[in-house]
């Protein structure tokens, strides 16, 4: 049965694709093989992925709240638009977590002109000018032009980066994005030594954007089933991006705080801590950047 995916092309439904983003998400094989038949049942020829996402999530959310919560991520990182401020601080939070010291939009003097940079990111040596490109649209890529203009801040930059220096430092470019690459783009990249971080790129584990996040247990508010956009900015409005931060609330203080009626509280707090039960599912072995 063909059905219409993010770029708004035809594809063939995989059943067996379907049910193995369950399993990614953290669902045992029973509950797996249970929504798997459930949506597959309701299938109609046309329908969207979109679609499918919100059949599969009243089913989750039904079953278990926190792997509901895993397979929205990447509904929930597209959610902390639409302007695109959210998802640069969301990934500070990050980097943060990965020991990054990270700046904000700064405005750093090249040879020729100013460039504003989303996050100036540290660790050690290792400096980077991180251009983070969102999307609330997930059938759009970063293409090979915003590789090639990103590369070009960073040859006008680094020049007199290393006048202010007082020790050694290896100066990179990093384009992320929540969304994917082109082809030309990341080929772009590997050539010219840019970091190219994307929702699934590059494959090796722990090293994409989805890795990073789930990892380190960095799901966004917004994945959690139930944050509307109400409740979005009331966390926004304290600087609480990551969904496990709101441990730290009770379901009375979520309530009281941030003025969220006592049901939706409620729900909160109970995804909050099914979430928190899965973390050793998604603990790695080793910790990567």
């Amino acid at each position: 049965m063909d059905i219409i995916n993010a770029t708004g092309q035809k594809e063939q439904f995989s059943t067996e694709k379907f049910c193995k983003s369950l399993e990614r998400a953290g669902a045992p094989k029973d509950l797996s093989l249970r929504v798997c038949e459930q949506v597959e049942g309701e299938l109609r020829p046309g329908m969207s992925t979109n679609d499918i996402v919100e059949k599969t999530m009243g089913y989750l959310a039904k079953e278990n709240p926190g792997i509901a919560t895993s397979y929205n991520l990447k509904k929930g990182v597209l959610e902390l638009g639409p302007a695109g401020f959210l998802f640069e601080h969301y990934i500070a939070a990050i980097l943060h977590a990965y020991g990054f010291q990270t700046k904000l939009n700064q405005m750093l003097k090249g040879r020729c002109v100013s460039h504003e940079i989303d996050i100036v990111a540290h660790r050690g040596n290792d400096h980077f000018l991180l251009e983070a490109k969102y999307h609330n649209n997930p059938g759009i890529k970063t293409d090979v032009t915003v590789a090639m203009y990103a590369y070009a801040r960073l040859l006008d930059i680094v020049p007199e980066e290393k006048k202010t220096e007082h020790k050694y430092a290896r100066h990179a470019m990093w384009l992320l994005t929540n969304a994917k690459f082109t082809t030309s783009a990341t080929r772009y990249g590997a050539c010219m030594g840019i970091k190219m971080t994307g929702w699934n790129y590059p494959k090796r584990r722990g090293e994409n954007l989805a890795d990073m996040i789930k990892e380190k247990m960095l799901f966004p508010v917004t994945a959690l089933p139930s944050v509307n956009i109400f409740a979005r900015e009331q966390f926004a409005r304290r600087n609480i991006l990551l969904a496990l931060s709101l441990r730290a609330y009770s379901e009375k203080d979520i309530v009281q705080q941030f003025g969220i009626d006592a049901r939706q509280a409620g729900r909160i707090a109970e995804e909050v801590k099914m979430l928190s039960g899965m973390e050793t599912f998604f603990r790695p072995n080793t910790n990567r950047a």
